[in-house]
């Protein structure tokens, strides 16, 4: 499910937000859509923003629900349900 990414969006928003995990996220991106599309140099930065924020949304999720489950709110069997989405959907990105 391959969605084009808003690459003004992505380009107003600041690159360096002093984030050592973003960064190196983001070079992690970088690096595996390099290999993998060979895209113009513009669209590869461009994509790996969009790709370092929505990866890093799914992470906080999954620790969302870590957190719920560990308070007591969810139980093992929903908490495995809602991980196993979360990994099917970061693996697909």
């Amino acid at each position: 499910r391959a969605c084009k990414p808003n690459c003004n969006a992505a380009l107003s928003e600041s690159e360096e937000d002093g984030d050592e995990k973003r960064v190196s996220s983001y070079d992690a991106c970088l690096s595996r859509l390099r290999k993998k599309h060979k895209p113009p140099e513009f669209k590869l930065r461009c994509w790996a923003r969009m790709m370092t924020r929505i990866r890093c949304a799914i992470l906080q999720q999954l620790k969302d629900f870590k957190s719920l489950k560990d308070d007591g709110v969810l139980d093992e069997n929903e908490f495995s349900l809602q991980k196993e989405k979360l990994l099917t959907e970061l693996s697909s990105l």
